[in-house]
This record gives structure tokens, C-alpha cells and sequence, in this order.
């Protein structure tokens, strides 16, 4: 009975180290990574920019005495957007006015009474005659009026185009045509120097994109010579046609890529700057692409991976970057490297650290 027992437990545990030394040695398909000559079709994400974007910036404070801005609306160029509480600025105009007109008045000599009582007794006894009576008069009459007169009515008109000039900055007009995208903590009070909205332009606009290395000559000759079709589309799925409008030929060090930028019309105004966007740029020259089986993929939560295995046969798994699916074979824009060993077929047992076999 004891006999059996022992004999038992040596079955179980020949049957887990058989077990484990399976799935240590695991059979797996492999296949190695290269790089093959193919169309390009090529989805990468994008950001959406305004070509324009200007700040509101009231040059007067004061109550606005219009409905205040608001995020999301639309206006034109020229269009008033905003109007400043004015009647101060109204009464500085008129009194200036009035003040100026004072000034500017015709001014009627009037020669002093003694010294006109004097030429007179001088004319009368005969000691001037008529002509220079008149004459000595008219010098009197000059010498009445004020010289200071002039020099009022220039510093008064300077009022008047001081005050009208603020009188015109109560009105706030759009300089472009475009969507509010941001306003002030109080967009029913404007204060002198500070920015009271946001207008963005938002027809056309561009997306920035990044480019991977090997794709760079085949998309630039298909730009410079034809052939190269661009769409944009949104999460909602709204499609509109773009075209290249910039493709740098310095790689940033860091990513390995290259930016692109793609402008639209966005005709319907279904597309809005600061969201992210996706662009399909596709054209039938060949570009060098790595592709790997479709089944090869894997997805979780963190994205898409694959299993690798490495020279010692054992298995890891690398997050990759993929692009379009293709006859069956995915596109991995990052992520991987000609040469490498993925698995192309995984059996949901595979794990990270096992030894595998491969063929």
C-alpha cells in the first residue's frame, strides 16, 4: 500500500516536469523581419492647427454694453464683435467741440477807449490828419487782439482728435474671419491691454503629422511629381481631401522622424484646431515597409505588441506602432527592426520567458 502511494507521487510529479519541460520548449512559428518593396498606404495621427490666430486686446476699459463672446462663435472679418460703454468718452468729444469753437469764434477788435479818445483830440486839433487817423486806428485794433489765440485753438483740436480717437477704439472689430475659442474669466468687461478672446481661423487648417524615415523620398517624389492622395478624418468619421503643403528634410534626433503638413479647406467646419485627427496618405509608388503576419499582432489595453524571440530562443514581447493592414500582413511603422524574430502565429499559452523551439 505504502509501495503504491510512492509510486503515485512519482507519477504526478514525472507528469508536471514533463508538463513544464513542454511548455519550456514550446514549437512556435517564427518569422524574421524584413524590409519589402510595396504601395504606400499610411494612416498616421495628426494634430489640427489654425494657420491664424489672433488675440482681442481692448484698447479702452469699460462695461461692454453688447452680448458678451463666447466660446464656439463663429464671426467675420470686420464684423464687430465687442462695443465698450462710450458716453464718456461721447462727452470729452463735445466738450471738446465746444471748447474749440469758443476759440475759433471771429474776434471783434475793439481799441481801447483812451487811446481812441486820444487820435481823436489829435485829429481834431489838427495835429494828424485823416489817413493817419485811420491808419493808427487800424494799428490799435491789431494790437486788441489776443496772439495767444492761435496757439488755444491747435492745443484744443488736439483734444478734439485725442478724445474722438478714443471714441472709435469703443468699437471692437474682428480682423480675421474665425471660431472664438477662448474668452476672459469676465467677457462682459474689457480692460485696457489685456486679451478679452481668442479668435482662431478655422478654414483652411493644417495637420502636423510625423513621417517614418523610410517613407520620406517615396512621399516626396510622389508630391513633386503626382500621385500622392491625402484624406483627413476625424473621430466622427467626417472625411475631407488634403494636400502636402510642407515635408521637412531634417530628421528629429530623438523620434527618427521626419514632420509633415497637410492643409484642407474644411469646407463644412467639421473640423476643429487643438483635436487630433487621422491622415491617410496613399500612393502607388513603393516605399521600403516592415511587415509582419497580421495574426503576429496582438492587442491589450496598452496597444498593439507582438512576441519575440531572441537568439537563446527565449520570448519577449516588443510594443509596436502599426500602420495599415495590407494582404494580410501589417504594417509596423515603430517598434521593431529588419532582422528580428517575431512569432507569427502565438498560442494563447505563450508567455514572457519561456524557451521556445522555432521553425
Amino acid at each position: 500500500m505504502q509501495l503504491k502511494k510512492w509510486l503515485s507521487l512519482i507519477g504526478v510529479v514525472a507528469v508536471v516536469i514533463g508538463l513544464a519541460g513542454c511548455s519550456k520548449n514550446m514549437d512556435v512559428k517564427v518569422e524574421t523581419v524584413s524590409f519589402s518593396q510595396a504601395p504606400v498606404t499610411l494612416t498616421l495621427e495628426g494634430s489640427v492647427s489654425s494657420l491664424t490666430v489672433v488675440n482681442v486686446i481692448p484698447k479702452l476699459s469699460g462695461k461692454i454694453v453688447t452680448t458678451p463672446l463666447v466660446k464656439g462663435q463663429e464671426v467675420q472679418a470686420g464684423e464687430v464683435v465687442a462695443k465698450v460703454d462710450d458716453s464718456i468718452y461721447r462727452r470729452q468729444v463735445q466738450t471738446a467741440r465746444y471748447a474749440t469753437s469758443a476759440v475759433a469764434a471771429p474776434v471783434t477788435p475793439k481799441v481801447d477807449p483812451a487811446e481812441q479818445a486820444k487820435l481823436a483830440n489829435w485829429y481834431n486839433l489838427g495835429a494828424i490828419s485823416r489817413v493817419e487817423y485811420d491808419r493808427l486806428m487800424r494799428q490799435a485794433a491789431v494790437a486788441a487782439v489776443p496772439v495767444t489765440a492761435g496757439t488755444g485753438t491747435a492745443a484744443l483740436s488736439s483734444s478734439v482728435e485725442a478724445a474722438q480717437a478714443m471714441l472709435a477704439n469703443a468699437v471692437i472689430v474682428s480682423p480675421i474671419a474665425g471660431r472664438i475659442t477662448a474668452v476672459a474669466d469676465n467677457p462682459s468687461l474689457a480692460i485696457a491691454g489685456k486679451v478679452l478672446a481668442t479668435i482662431q481661423q478655422i478654414s483652411p487648417l493644417v495637420v502636423s503629422v510625423t513621417v517614418p524615415e523610410n517613407y520620406i523620398k517615396t512621399l516626396g517624389d510622389a508630391w513633386h511629381k503626382g500621385g500622392l492622395h491625402i484624406d483627413i478624418m476625424n473621430p466622427s468619421g467626417k472625411t475631407e481631401p488634403g494636400r502636402l503643403t510642407y515635408l521637412t528634410t531634417v530628421k528629429d534626433p530623438s523620434t527618427g522622424t521626419f514632420v509633415a503638413k497637410i492643409t484642407f479647406t474644411n469646407a463644412d467646419k467639421s473640423f476643429s484646431p487643438g483635436e487630433l485627427c487621422y491622415v491617410r496618405l496613399s500612393t502607388e509608388r513603393q516605399a521600403p515597409q516592415l511587415t509582419v503576419s497580421k495574426k503576429a499582432v496582438q492587442t491589450k489595453d496598452s496597444g498593439d505588441f507582438v512576441y519575440i524571440v531572441n537568439d537563446k530562443g527565449i520570448v519577449d514581447t516588443r510594443a509596436v506602432l502599426t500602420g495599415d493592414t495590407v494582404a494580410g500582413r501589417v504594417v509596423i511603422l515603430d517598434g521593431l527592426q529588419a532582422g528580428e524574430r517575431v512569432v507569427s502565429d502565438p498560442p494563447a499559452s505563450l508567455q514572457i520567458g519561456m524557451k521556445v523551439k522555432t521553425r
